[in-house]
């Protein structure tokens, strides 16, 4: 797996360079094998390592987003997908989506190389109220450019694990993304960081059989509230995987236009089922409304 950088990095505190701040994701329902339930086939969990001897290339542009004196440095989404679409391999999950001009096609690309508004709403709060991830055990879901992630692992998380949809996009984002913030650490990346691919409701069963952690100190998730089928899958998933104490934060848009999706129908859900607390610690009135959610698991009665 080689990876392209460009170490003469741009710094854009202010620019927003390849993000999207679209109310509503361009969205296709594509073509997908069902089986004979009419259920989708779940794309099974497989884990992306880092190899010491992947090189470093200089043609895709480097950027950085500045969140208080960390700087988190990113591949230029729009290069990324160039460099994809001028491959010979046309047959890609992510090369689909970007022939269709979409976002997302769903159960096949959930939006990997994009760098969404809220993700950064979600650095940002980490950031101004001082989240202690000291030895903490972090998971981001549906991680994409991995910032949230990212930021955890600048800031003293024990171990981050990476997961997204795509085993393309934890390659040609992901892994290089957290690469270029961590170039002296190199050597050590595999053993503070596991990027793994694949649908939510298969990675409890994936993180148990292969002795990676199952219980999450902290979990964060951006921008994957929007489609309202899978809303249920994300609560399951929260609730298998954070630890007792754990702290949960969504970030997402109130209300996703055309999709149905959004941060008051999710916390209806949640009260709905009764397995957390949940409450809005942040709103921004800024463009589309957006929030972030803080989630903790109800404490149950010790009755022994």
């Amino acid at each position: 797996m080689a990876f392209m950088f460009n170490f003469s990095a741009e710094t854009a505190d202010d620019k927003k360079e390849g993000v999207s701040d679209s109310n509503c994701p361009s969205v296709q329902v594509a073509d997908i094998k069902c089986d004979k339930t009419g259920n989708h086939h779940l794309t099974p969990a497989s884990e992306v390592c880092v190899h010491k001897q992947s090189e470093i290339d200089k043609s895709i542009t480097v950027s950085s987003h500045k969140v208080g004196s960390t700087i988190l440095k990113y591949l230029d989404p729009s290069d990324v997908e160039e460099q994809i679409r001028s491959r010979e391999d046309k047959d890609g999950a992510i090369i689909k989506a970007i022939s269709a001009h979409s976002d997302l096609v769903a159960h096949v690309y959930e939006g990997g190389l994009k760098i969404w508004e809220c993700s950064l709403d979600l650095i940002h709060y980490l950031q101004e109220t001082d989240i202690d991830f000291t030895n903490k055990k972090v998971l981001e879901l549906g991680c994409g450019a991995g910032l949230p992630g990212i930021f955890a692992l600048k800031h003293g998380a024990e171990n981050v694990t990476l997961q997204d949809y795509n085993e393309e996009v934890l390659e040609e984002m992901t892994v290089p993304n957290v690469l270029l913030n961590s170039p002296d650490d190199k050597g050590d990346i595999n053993g503070r960081c596991r990027f793994i691919a694949g649908d939510w409701s298969m990675l409890e069963s994936f993180l148990k059989d292969h002795d990676i952690t199952s219980k999450y100190d902290i979990i964060l998730t951006s921008e994957t509230i929007y489609s309202i089928e899978s809303q249920p899958v994300l609560h399951d998933v929260l609730k298998a995987l954070l630890s007792p104490a754990g702290t949960v934060y969504v970030a997402a848009k109130t209300h996703y236009f055309g999709v149905g999706g959004g941060t008051r129908m999710f916390e209806d859900l949640v009260k709905e089922r009764g397995d957390f607390t949940i409450n809005v610690c942040k709103e921004y009135k800024d463009g589309v409304q957006r929030e972030i959610l803080k989630m903790k698991l109800v404490q149950q009665p010790d009755n022994r």
